[in-house]
């Protein structure tokens, strides 16, 4: 059972990378495509949609980076620096309300709060790592001192 599980961790690992290259080769590929679209602005510097369509391709092309980070480095840092761009994305580009916008700022100051929770500790270890470690050490520390208040524990 041990053997397949390897096999598949392995495995998983190969589709990441696999990934990652595809992401980057399409992200080349937008850049490239990007080259036009800053032609086009710099002829009419004034015009916003034309702004607003060159800023919704570079901040693609940066949230592609950020995910092709996350694919290869699995870190909550990575995701969070991900999940922030897509977050800030939305807020720029979008013509949400004002509630919508309240909520991303509160989605990324959440986002901020997990990421010092988790690593305030020291070293940036994989994700499911780092939560974890935080819930097995919260989990602890509650059953020890729910056996130290009722008298429950046994000497062996």
């Amino acid at each position: 059972m041990e053997r397949v599980r390897k096999v598949l961790v392995g495995f998983s690992e190969v589709i990441e990378v696999v990934l990652a290259i595809g992401v980057a080769v399409l992200l080349v590929m937008d850049i490239i495509g990007l080259l036009p679209k800053i032609g086009a602005f710099w002829a009419v510097r004034g015009d916003a949609e034309e702004f607003s369509k060159l800023l919704s391709s570079v901040l693609g092309i940066v949230v592609g980076t950020e995910f092709i980070k996350m694919l290869i480095k699995p870190t909550f840092s990575n995701v969070t620096e991900v999940l922030v761009f897509l977050i800030a994305r939305h807020v720029i580009l979008s013509e949400a309300t004002p509630t919508d916008n309240l909520i991303s700022v509160i989605s990324i100051a959440i986002l901020f709060a997990l990421e010092y929770f988790l690593s305030h500790e020291g070293a940036d270890s994989s994700l499911m790592a780092d939560v974890s470690k935080k819930f097995r050490s919260r989990r602890h520390s509650r059953s020890a001192g729910s056996r130290e208040g009722d008298g429950s524990e046994s000497e062996n």
